[in-house]
């Protein structure tokens, strides 16, 4: 009999060879679709450049994505949980909650096809902890410096999501998507998931809580302390330092992770080096026609 180990990985396995094979069906229908172009058509040197329409539907698709960033921001949903959580009585060990993020094509791409999810791509966020952790609607500008696609699209600051779908990358089955396919997104698929965790001790029979365990680690903070402790905490700003990247540290270095470490003006800031960081959009399931 396979140890539950060997059956998790198994199970992993499984998981990812069907996102394999999913992923390798859509790059053959893309690679059919790029030899029909390039029968027809002469490739083309020098810098793609965006004709006015499109840029303007890019500026859309980052002002939605601003939109669903200041809807989950305005979900509200922590508080109950941490309320349960501090609650001696309540049987829940712990709880998370998640925004899983689908980026779905326009219904007249030459990719969609009929019943099928035409999912480009994925985002998944973290939203437990969100005054004091979540990137989403945190006020800063995320648009890449120094990128020469980036010039058309310089008229007002990117949010994290636009700036994420962009720019980042986590494997297979969550790409990122470069400009030019940006514009074949139709459709922004969020499923909020709320995880509510418990954990039941065979041997005592006791539903285990973090109150229990912490009491028995620790063996001298009252339960009425612990209790306070994970109250639901106030909404707090997000952490008022730039992290908007890449950026360009004392000694000339480059940081494309880090925080730039210098608190932003509401008109921008300048880093060690002199280059500009600007900050601010003000931001449901959404189409980017603005229909809910």
């Amino acid at each position: 009999m396979l140890t539950p180990k060997e059956r998790d990985n198994l199970a992993y396995l499984q998981v990812k060879m069907s996102e394999i094979e999913t992923v390798l069906h859509r790059l053959y229908r893309r690679f059919e679709i790029l030899l029909k172009q390039l029968e027809c058509t002469a490739a083309l040197l020098g810098e793609e450049r965006f004709e006015q329409p499109e840029v303007a539907r890019l500026m859309t698709l980052n002002r939605r994505l601003a939109e669903l960033e200041h809807h989950l921001r305005g979900q509200a949903l922590e508080p109950r949980l941490r309320a349960k959580l501090a609650d001696p009585t309540n049987r829940m060990y712990d709880y998370e909650i998640d925004a899983e993020i689908a980026y779905v094509l326009r219904e007249d791409d030459e990719e969609a096809v009929e019943d099928d999810d035409n999912i480009l791509t994925r985002r998944d966020e973290m939203l437990k902890d969100m005054a004091e952790t979540c990137i989403l609607a945190d006020g800063m500008d995320h648009r890449e410096s120094g990128r020469t696609d980036m010039a058309q699209l310089d008229a007002e600051p990117h949010c994290w999501l636009f700036h994420d779908l962009y720019d980042h990358s986590y494997g297979f089955s969550k790409p990122s998507v470069p400009l030019r396919d940006c514009l074949r997104i139709g459709k922004v698929w969020l499923d909020v998931v709320i995880r509510q965790q418990y954990c039941l001790d065979i041997a005592t029979g006791e539903w285990r809580q973090p109150l229990t365990e912490e009491k028995e680690e620790r063996g001298s903070e009252s339960t009425s302390a612990y209790s306070a402790r994970l109250a639901p905490l106030a909404f707090r700003e997000p952490p008022a330092f730039c992290r908007a990247g890449p950026h360009h540290q004392a000694d000339g270095s480059v940081d494309r992770n880090g925080f730039c470490g210098r608190e932003p003006h509401p008109l921008g800031h300048a880093d060690p080096l002199g280059n500009q960081h600007r900050r601010g959009v003000a931001g449901t399931v959404l189409g980017l026609g603005g229909e809910p």
